[in-house]
C-alpha cells in the first residue's frame, strides 16, 4: 500500500511505491489523495511504482521543481497521474518534456523552464499556459500548440532551428512577458476566436500569422523585429489600438477580409516585402512605411496620414486609401504607385519632398479635397490627375502625359505638368500658379487665375490655351504691373470675362499685359474691376500677341460734374498720365475737391492784386495833380468870396511836395462755373513827391512809394504777400476849363505765396519770385463851374501790364509732391472811365478853402481774366490753366474826399473811394498833405 492522505504536499526526488496484491502482478496505488487540496512536485531522480490518484474534480496541483534538471514523459498525465487540475513549474530547474498529454495541462510556468523535447504538443494542444517571470517557456526547436498563453515571464526557442508558438482558444488573454529568439528563431501564431494581447516589447523574428481570432497590441507593446504580420484568416485581426504611441512591424501580409485595427495609433511599415488583402481601419490611424514595398490591395478606411518615408506604397486591384486624411510622400525615395489599380486611385491630398514620385502607369489619381503641396514628380503614360475639391499645390516637373481635369477646388501649379495632353478647368474649379502647364481649356465657370495672386508672376502654357465663354480669367494688378499668361500657341479667348483685382501702390500704369501668346484668337468678354482706384476706367484691349487692360483717368464724379478749374487740372493729369504711361495713385485717386487743392490758385491772383495796387498809385498821383491846382471858374463859396488869395497863391508858387498814406481792401467773388474762389486783398503804401508847375496851367510831377499787398483765398486755398516799390511821374495841363492829365508808373514787387495740400498728409507749399507792373493812365475832362456846383464830365483810359517770371513751389513741410511750376506770363489790362467829378469849394474869412470832392463814374475792364499756367513738379506733360477771381467787366466808381488849404501853403487832403461790380467790393482811402512854395 502507497501515500494515501488528504491535504498532502509531496515532493519527491526518491522512490514512492504501492504494494502488490495478492496476485504478485497488481500494484496497488503510489499515492492517493482522499480529500482537501494537494499537491505533488516531482524533482530530478523521483521513481513512483504505481499511479498516483488526485481528488477526482479537485484542484490537485501536479508540479515539476527542483535545482536540478529532469525530464518527464506527458503521456502518463492523465493515465498514471489521475484527476490533477493544476500543473506548475518551480524552482530554477529545467525540466524537459516529452510526448503528448492525454488531458488539458494548464501550466503555470513560476520560476526555471519547461522545455519541449518533441514535436508533440508537449505543452498540451487546449492547455491554458501561464509563464510567470521568472520561469520560461522553450519550445526547443518543436512548433508547440497550446489553448492560450499568459503572464509576464518569457517565450524562447532553443533548439537552433525556427520554431513556432500556436496559441489562441476562445479566451482573452494577456502575455505582458518577452517572446524572443534562443538559438532558433521565434515565430507566433494566433488562432482561435479569442483576443491575445501582448503588451511587452517582444523580440522574435520570425512570422506572426494571425489564422483567427485579435491579437492585439497594447501599452508599449511590440513586435517589431517579427519578419512579417500575416493576417491569414479572413476572420483575423490585427489590433494595435491599445498601443500608447503606435507599432511598427517588418511588413504586412494578409487575406481579402481580414482587419487591422489602428484606432488613432500609427502602424508603421519598416522593410515591407508583402501584400495585404484585407482592411486597414481606425479613425486618425495613420500608416507609415519605412522601407521596401508594400502593396495594398483591400478598401482601406483608416483617417489618419499615410506616410511614405521610404520604399514604395502600392495600390493594386481595387486597392483603396481613400479615407486617409493625406498620402505624405515624405521622403526623397518614396514612392506611392498606383499603377497596378484596375480604375486609379482616390486620395484626400498629396504631399510630399522633392526627389520623391508618384507613379500612376496608366490610371488616375484624384483628389478628393486637397490641402497640402507636393514638391515631388508624378509621373505615368496616359496617367492622369483629377482634383475634386480643395488646394492642391505642385511644385515638382511631373511627367505624366494623361489628362488633369480640375473638377472643383484650386490647382495650384509652381512647377511643371507641361507633358499633361491637356488641363481641363471646370465649373466653379480654379487653376492658378507660377509654373507650366500644357494645352489648357477653361470651360465655363471655370477660372484661370495665372501667377502666385502677386502682379507680376506669371504661369506657363507650352500648348494653346481655349476659354469658354463663360469663364474667368482672373488677374492680380498693382501700380506697376499686372500678373499674366505666357502662351506659347494660340489664346482663344472665347469672351471669357476678365475679372481683375488691383492692389494699393504709390503708382498706377497706363496700360498692362495680362496675356502673350503666339498668337491671339478672339476678344474677351466683360471687365470686372475689383478695387480699382478711383477716378480710373479700364478696359481691354488687343493686338496681334496681347491682351491688355487699359487704364484711363476720369475725375468726373458719378452724377456730377466738374468746374473748369478742376477740369483743367483733371486734363493736366490725364495728359501726363497718357504721355508718360503711369501716375502716382495719389494723383490718380484725387477728390473734385483736391484737385481744387491741386489746382494752386493762389498764383492765378497776383496780376489782379497787383493791379489794384497799380490802381491805387495812380490815383495817388492824380489826386494832387488834379484837385489841387488854379481852377477855370468857381463854385459858390462860403465866407468873403471876393478874396481868393489861397488859390493865387496856389497859382503862383511853382514847387509843391507832398506825402499820402493809402491803402485798400476788397474782396472778389469767386465763380462756381470756373471754379474760382473769393479772393480778400489788402494793399498799403506810403509815397511821396514833388510837383513842378512849368506854367500856371501846367504842372509836372515825380512821386515814389512802398508798401506792400496781402490776399488770400476762401477755403483756406491758400494766400500771397509781396513788398513793393512804386516810382511814377504825373502831368496836367489846363486849357480853360479843359484839362488834360497823365501819369505813368512801375511797380516792382517782392511776391511770396503759400498754400497747404491736405490730400496725403499736410504739405506747406511756397513760392518766391519778383513781379514787375508798368502803369498808365490818360485823363481828359471838362470842369463847367457853376454858382452852386462845379461839375467836370471826364473820360479816361488806364493800361496796366504786369511780368510775371517762370517760378516753382518749394516745400516748407510735408512732402513736395504736390509742388507746382507757374509760367512767365505778361499780363495787361486796359480800363475806361467815363464818369463825372463834382467839387464844391468854401472860402473863409481868413483866406482858407475847404473842397469837396466827389465822383460818380462806369468803369469798363478790358482783358482782366485771371489765370495762371502750371505744371505739376513731379509729373512731367501735366500743364494745366488754373482761374483766379475776376473782377466783372463793368463797374461802377464812387468817390467822396475833401481838402483844405491854409494861407501859408499847406493844404491836407482825405479821400475815399469805392469800385463796385457783381463781384468786386473794393474800398480805398487815402490822406495827403501837401505844401506848395
Amino acid at each position: 500500500m502507497g501515500v494515501v492522505g488528504s491535504g498532502l504536499a509531496i515532493i519527491n526526488s526518491g522512490t514512492i511505491a504501492g504494494g502488490f496484491a495478492s496476485d504478485g502482478v497488481t500494484r496497488a496505488n503510489a499515492i492517493t489523495f482522499t480529500g482537501g487540496v494537494n499537491s505533488l512536485t516531482l524533482q530530478s531522480g523521483f521513481s513512483i511504482l504505481g499511479n498516483v490518484v488526485a481528488v477526482s474534480g479537485g484542484t490537485d496541483t501536479f508540479g515539476l521543481g527542483g535545482a536540478t534538471n529532469g525530464s518527464f514523459d506527458t503521456t502518463l498525465i492523465g493515465t498514471q497521474y489521475q484527476n490533477f487540475t493544476a500543473f506548475s513549474k518551480t524552482g530554477a530547474s529545467q525540466w524537459t518534456l516529452t510526448g503528448t498529454p492525454g488531458q488539458t495541462t494548464p501550466w503555470v510556468i513560476s520560476d526555471g523552464t519547461l522545455l519541449a523535447g518533441a514535436a508533440t504538443n508537449v505543452f498540451g494542444a487546449t492547455s491554458a499556459i501561464t509563464v510567470n517571470s521568472p520561469g520560461i517557456l522553450d519550445l526547443g526547436g518543436f512548433n508547440q500548440t497550446i489553448g492560450s498563453l499568459a503572464g509576464s515571464g518569457t517565450v524562447t526557442n532553443s533548439g537552433g532551428v525556427g520554431a513556432a508558438l500556436t496559441t489562441g482558444d476562445a479566451t482573452n488573454t494577456l502575455f505582458s512577458g518577452v517572446i524572443q529568439d534562443g538559438t532558433g528563431p521565434t515565430a507566433l501564431t494566433k488562432q482561435g476566436t479569442g483576443v491575445f494581447s501582448l503588451s511587452g516589447i517582444n523580440t522574435y523574428t520570425g512570422a506572426t500569422t494571425i489564422n483567427g481570432g485579435t491579437l492585439a497590441l497594447t501599452g508599449v507593446g511590440s513586435i517589431a523585429n517579427s519578419s512579417v504580420v500575416n493576417v491569414a484568416s479572413a476572420s483575423g485581426i490585427f489590433d494595435i489600438s491599445g498601443t500608447t504611441t503606435g507599432a511598427a512591424i517588418t511588413t504586412l501580409a494578409g487575406v481579402a477580409g481580414s482587419n487591422v485595427v489602428l484606432g488613432d495609433q500609427t502602424l508603421t511599415l519598416s522593410n515591407a516585402s508583402t501584400t495585404y488583402n484585407g482592411i486597414i481601419s481606425g479613425t486618425n490611424g495613420a500608416l507609415t512605411l519605412a522601407a521596401g514595398t508594400q502593396t495594398l490591395t483591400g478598401t482601406n478606411t483608416y483617417t489618419g496620414a499615410t506616410t511614405i518615408n521610404g520604399g514604395t506604397l502600392a495600390l493594386t486591384g481595387s486597392g483603396s486609401i481613400a479615407n486617409s486624411s493625406v498620402v505624405d510622400v515624405a521622403g526623397a525615395s518614396g514612392i506611392f504607385d498606383i499603377s497596378g489599380t484596375t480604375a486609379g486611385a482616390t486620395i484626400t491630398t498629396l504631399a510630399g519632398v522633392a526627389g520623391s514620385n508618384v507613379v500612376l502607369g496608366e490610371q488616375t489619381l484624384t483628389l478628393s479635397n486637397a490641402s497640402s503641396t507636393y514638391d515631388g514628380i508624378i509621373s505615368g503614360t496616359n496617367g492622369g490627375l483629377t482634383l475634386s475639391a480643395g488646394t492642391q499645390t505642385l511644385t515638382g516637373a511631373s511627367t505624366y502625359t494623361g489628362p488633369t481635369t480640375i473638377d472643383g477646388g484650386a490647382l495650384q501649379v509652381l512647377g511643371s505638368i507641361a507633358p499633361s495632353s491637356l488641363t481641363t478647368v471646370n465649373s466653379g474649379a480654379l487653376l492658378f500658379g507660377t509654373g507650366t502647364v500644357g494645352n489648357t481649356f477653361v470651360a465655363s465657370g471655370g477660372t484661370f487665375q495665372p501667377g502666385s495672386g502677386t502682379p507680376g508672376s506669371s504661369m506657363t502654357v507650352t500648348g494653346n490655351l481655349g476659354f469658354d465663354s463663360g469663364s474667368v480669367y482672373a488677374v492680380n494688378v498693382n501700380p506697376a504691373t499686372s500678373s499674366f499668361s505666357n502662351v506659347s500657341g494660340t489664346a482663344t479667348l472665347g469672351g471669357a470675362t476678365v475679372s481683375a483685382s488691383y492692389a494699393g501702390g504709390t503708382y498706377i500704369a497706363k496700360q498692362y499685359t495680362i496675356l502673350s501668346a503666339g498668337s491671339v484668337s478672339g476678344t474677351f468678354g466683360s471687365l470686372v474691376n475689383t478695387n480699382l482706384p478711383a477716378n480710373f476706367d479700364a478696359s481691354l484691349g488687343y493686338d496681334a500677341n496681347n491682351a491688355y487692360i487699359n487704364l484711363s483717368l476720369n475725375f468726373v464724379p458719378s452724377g456730377g460734374v466738374l468746374n473748369v478749374n478742376q477740369q483743367n487740372v483733371a486734363y493736366g493729369l490725364t495728359n501726363s498720365f497718357n504721355a508718360n504711361g503711369s501716375i502716382p495713385i495719389v494723383f490718380g485717386e484725387v477728390t473734385p475737391d483736391g484737385l481744387t487743392q491741386l489746382s494752386g490758385e493762389v498764383g492765378a491772383n497776383v496780376a489782379q492784386v497787383a493791379f489794384q495796387a497799380g490802381t491805387a498809385f495812380l490815383n495817388l498821383m492824380f489826386s494832387p495833380s488834379l484837385e489841387g491846382n488854379c481852377s477855370s471858374g468857381r463854385s459858390g463859396s462860403a465866407g468873403n468870396a471876393a478874396d481868393a488869395r489861397p488859390e493865387a497863391a496856389v497859382c503862383d508858387s511853382r514847387f509843391a511836395t507832398w506825402g499820402s498814406a493809402y491803402g485798400t481792401t476788397g474782396k472778389t467773388s469767386g465763380d462756381n462755373i470756373t471754379g474760382s474762389h473769393g479772393t480778400t486783398s489788402r494793399t498799403y503804401g506810403f509815397a511821396g513827391g514833388l510837383d513842378y508847375r512849368v506854367t500856371p496851367d501846367t504842372l509836372v510831377g515825380v512821386a515814389l512809394a512802398g508798401g506792400g499787398t496781402h490776399w488770400n483765398l476762401d477755403q483756406g486755398l491758400g494766400s500771397g504777400d509781396s513788398d513793393m516799390f512804386q516810382a511814377g511821374v504825373y502831368g496836367k495841363t489846363r486849357s480853360g476849363p479843359a484839362y488834360l492829365a497823365g501819369a505813368l508808373a512801375y511797380s516792382f514787387h517782392d511776391v511770396s505765396t503759400d498754400r497747404t495740400v491736405t490730400i496725403s498728409g499736410s504739405d506747406i507749399l511756397e513760392a518766391n519770385f519778383d513781379a514787375n507792373v508798368f502803369s498808365g493812365r490818360l485823363e481828359g475832362g471838362y470842369r463847367d463851374a457853376m454858382p452852386w456846383l462845379a461839375v467836370t464830365p471826364y473820360g479816361a483810359i488806364q493800361v496796366q501790364s504786369i511780368s510775371l517770371p517762370d517760378y516753382g513751389e518749394s516745400v516748407i513741410a510735408g512732402s513736395s509732391q504736390f509742388a507746382l511750376n507757374y509760367d512767365s506770363q505778361t499780363v495787361t489790362t486796359t480800363r475806361t472811365e467815363l464818369g463825372a467829378r463834382f467839387d464844391k469849394r468854401y472860402l473863409f474869412d481868413r483866406g482858407e478853402i475847404l473842397t469837396l470832392y466827389s465822383r460818380v463814374a462806369w468803369a469798363h475792364d478790358f482783358d482782366n481774366n485771371a489765370y495762371a499756367n502750371a505744371m505739376f513738379q513731379t509729373l512731367p506733360n501735366s500743364n494745366f490753366t488754373v482761374n483766379g477771381a475776376t473782377p466783372a467787366r463793368d463797374g461802377a466808381l464812387v468817390t467822396a474826399g475833401a481838402e483844405y488849404y491854409l494861407t501859408n501853403g499847406w493844404s491836407m487832403l482825405a479821400k475815399f473811394d469805392g469800385e463796385f461790380s457783381d463781384t468786386t467790393s473794393i474800398y480805398s482811402g487815402l490822406g495827403t498833405i501837401r505844401k506848395v512854395w
